[in-house]
């Protein structure tokens, strides 16, 4: 598992050497790219053919993280080589002699590199001369720091649950407080197991496997549906003290599947020394809330391709206390929900929200959110919050929507060609990637092109 920071960076529209040209195809403009966890959004103004008589053949975009500033020499892939025509949509993703490619928009799957210090480039590659690229914009600032948090380290992710950090904990008297980043379910469908945030005192430092210690506090996640995620993460539990001594420090997410299974992990790079004397008494019982969480409407969702925009006018926290993380949730189900109990059908749409203090709301929510979409038919529409109380989600309100859901059936994807970068002789066959931009709930940095 890489521990990954949300970060971005300016690109700017230049031409480096050495490369060589076949069409003169370059950057015009200027440009965005976001990393946000396991996924890497990129924006460029303007791709230009400037050869007054030539088409040129597919192009192809890819994010590159060079050691030396070299984009033509070693480096890795932070993205696959995107094919224009697979997301702009605009037939084989040539360019006809004078002609350019204007607003280009992608979300793409982000790989980490090894922890370090990169120069970053958004280059672009022509059929069938897939070895070397056609222009390259370098990113301002450059260079940036990738890969691993220094202090922690972690493991790779097992059946696709990945922990996605920045990482922390804290101990305030008998009070642990356990924080990530987000906990990704990177599996095409279903649901998990029962999902768990174990933080662990071990008498040696925890690198993978079977974990032998004292969990000192856990965070009960639930299950997660496959394509979500849950976060950010911060959950205060009660402390669990190990005998006195000295103590390295794992975090480590599990899987229910009859037992407990550790599926990913990060380790500290602090100890924790638990001295002598009486263990500290518990913390007092939270007093129950008083209040509601209320769901306010006007409220409309629509259905866009791979993606439902969702508009909720507010939500409110009418108690004096915070709440707990919250969830917006469309359903599609085959009756009517009565407003009351366990609802029964398909989560076709989901969004999390951070815990709201007592007294304070969300406006004006606008959120485009991934479509999961249910078996074809026609289906009555719920929309529901939900709130996260330490043991599992319990529906706090929810509203209907006038007219039903038509479901039809999901598109089939066609293949492209997924070129290597740097030295590798030519390209694999692939499928076109979904573009899912997860977007709910991400602390982010904006950066730009130029």
């Amino acid at each position: 598992m890489m521990v990954v920071r949300a970060l971005g960076a300016i690109l700017v529209a230049i031409i480096l050497a050495p490369h060589v040209l076949a069409t003169d195809v370059r950057f015009v403009g200027q440009g965005t790219f976001n990393i946000s966890g396991a996924q890497v959004e990129v924006t460029f103004s303007r791709l230009q053919n400037f050869d007054q008589n030539t088409t040129s053949g597919t192009l192809y975009l890819q994010l590159w993280a060079s050691p030396d500033n070299d984009p033509a020499g070693s480096g890795y892939e932070l993205t696959p080589a995107l094919n224009l025509s697979g997301f702009t949509g605009l037939g084989n993703g040539t360019l006809r002699p004078n002609a350019a490619f204007e607003n280009i928009t992608f979300s793409a799957p982000y790989t980490a590199p090894p922890q370090g210090s990169y120069h970053v480039f958004l280059v672009v590659f022509e059929f069938p001369n897939l070895n070397s690229f056609l222009d390259s914009a370098p990113a301002v600032n450059n260079p940036h720091q990738l890969g691993g948090t220094p202090g922690n380290t972690g493991g790779g992710g097992s059946n696709n649950l990945e922990l996605d950090c920045l990482c922390s904990w804290s101990l305030n008297g008998g009070v642990l407080s356990i924080a990530a980043e987000r906990v990704i379910n990177n599996r095409s469908g279903g649901l998990s197991g029962t999902l768990k945030l174990k933080l662990w005192a071990t008498e040696t430092p925890y690198t993978g496997g079977t974990i032998t210690g004292y969990v000192m506090g856990e965070v009960n996640l639930g299950q997660l549906a496959g394509g979500f995620f849950r976060g950010p993460i911060d959950q205060q539990v009660s402390y669990r003290r190990p005998p006195n001594g000295t103590y390295f420090v794992a975090l480590t997410l599990t899987e229910f599947d009859g037992e407990d299974r550790t599926v990913d992990w990060v380790s500290f790079s602090n100890t924790h020394t638990v001295g002598g004397g009486a263990p500290p008494p518990p913390p007092p019982p939270p007093p129950p809330p008083s209040g509601s969480i209320d769901l306010g409407c006007p409220c409309t969702y629509r259905v866009s391709g791979d993606f439902v925009d969702l508009e909720v006018d507010e939500l409110t926290n009418t108690r004096s206390t915070r709440s707990g993380s919250l969830r917006l949730e469309l359903w599609a189900t085959r009756q009517a929900y009565p407003g009351f109990g366990t609802i029964t059908g398909t989560v076709f749409a989901q969004a999390v929200l951070d815990p709201l203090e007592g007294g304070f709301r969300y406006t004006d929510i606008d959120r485009s959110l991934v479509y999961n979409r249910p078996a074809s038919g026609d289906y009555f529409v719920t929309l529901t919050v939900s709130e996260f109380t330490g043991t599992g989600w319990s529906i706090v309100g929810s509203v209907n929507f006038e007219g039903m859901l038509n479901a039809a059936p999901a598109p089939v994807p066609f293949p492209i060609i997924t070129p290597g970068v740097g030295g590798g002789g030519g390209g694999s066959a692939d499928l076109l990637f979904v573009l899912l931009m997860l977007g709910i709930g991400l602390r982010r940095k904006r950066f730009r092109f130029r």
